[in-house]
C-alpha cells in the first residue's frame, strides 16, 4: 500500500513536471534547495539553535535588570519639599549617588511625575540643574518622567525588622569539649 502510494505521488510529480511549465521548475528546485537545507540543519542539530534559545532565555533577565536600574534612580515625589517644591537634602544626595555611583550603561535619572504638569516641569528643571552642578562638564545624564513611584519603607519599620532580627540570633558558643570534630558525641 505504502509502495503504491509512493509511486503514485512520484508519477503525479513526473506528470507536473513533464508538461514543461517554469512554475513547476521553480517549484522543483525551491524543493531541493529547501531539502538540502533542512538535512543540514538535522545534522548540525543542535548547533544552528543555541545561541537563538540561549537569547531567548537571557531577554527576560535584561529586562528585569533595566526596571530595577530605573527604580533605583527614580526621584520620587518624597525628595521634594511638599511646600516650596524644592529638592530636599535627601533628593540631593540620591541624584549625587545616581550620577557618580551608577554605571554608565544605566545612568538615567527618572523623574516622578508631580500633580500637574507644571509641578513635573518644574522637577524636571530642579534635577537637571542640580545634575549640571555635579558633572560640570562631560555628557549630562538623561532625565526622564515616570509615573512610576519607587517602593518605600519608613525608617522606623526597617529598623524594627533589624533590631528583631539581631534580638532572635543566637549567641556564638564552641562546641562542647565531649564531642569530636565530626560533631558525634563519644
Amino acid at each position: 500500500m505504502m509502495r503504491r502510494t509512493s509511486q503514485m505521488v512520484l508519477a503525479a510529480m513526473l506528470l507536473w513536471l513533464s508538461t514543461g511549465s517554469a512554475h513547476a521548475e521553480d517549484w522543483f528546485k525551491e524543493f531541493t534547495k529547501n531539502s538540502a537545507i533542512t538535512a543540514r540543519r538535522v545534522n548540525h542539530w543542535p548547533q544552528p539553535f543555541i545561541y537563538p534559545d540561549r537569547r531567548a532565555v537571557v531577554a527576560p533577565f535584561t529586562l528585569m535588570v533595566s526596571k530595577g536600574w530605573k527604580a533605583q534612580n527614580t526621584v520620587g515625589a518624597h525628595l521634594f519639599d511638599e511646600k516650596t517644591g524644592e529638592l530636599k537634602e535627601a533628593g540631593k544626595l540620591k541624584i549625587r549617588s545616581i550620577v557618580t555611583d551608577t554605571p554608565l550603561a544605566y545612568r538615567s535619572i527618572y523623574v516622578q511625575t508631580g500633580a500637574s504638569r507644571d509641578e513635573t516641569t518644574r522637577r524636571v528643571d530642579l534635577v537637571q540643574q542640580y545634575a549640571v552642578h555635579l558633572v560640570p562638564r562631560g555628557p549630562l545624564p538623561p532625565v526622564r518622567i515616570t509615573d512610576q513611584a519607587p517602593r518605600l519603607h519608613e525608617a522606623e519599620y526597617v529598623d524594627s525588622i533589624n533590631r528583631r532580627f539581631t534580638a532572635t540570633t543566637p549567641s556564638p558558643r564552641l562546641p562542647d569539649s565531649d564531642s569530636d570534630s565530626s560533631g558525634e558525641e563519644k
